[in-house]
């Protein structure tokens, strides 16, 4: 997992994985883009992504609304 590298801050456990992007527009595809370079790390390294466990939470400043 120490080869797994990305351009946004990021936690690594021994077998959980943890990447924050922030920004200030909620259109943006950053964190799909992120999610695609876990799967392609995954599948290059023989891995299996639980699809059932991976999550994106989003929280946002009450006094800025954006559509989603």
């Amino acid at each position: 997992i120490n080869d797994l590298v990305f351009d946004t801050p990021y936690v690594k456990y021994a077998d959980d994985l943890s990447v924050v992007t922030i920004s200030t527009n909620p259109q943006t595809n950053e964190m799909q883009s992120v999610a695609d370079n876990i799967l392609e790390w995954s599948t290059s390294n023989h891995m299996i992504l639980n699809k059932s466990k991976t999550k994106e939470i989003v929280f946002h400043n009450r006094g800025k609304r954006h559509k989603l």
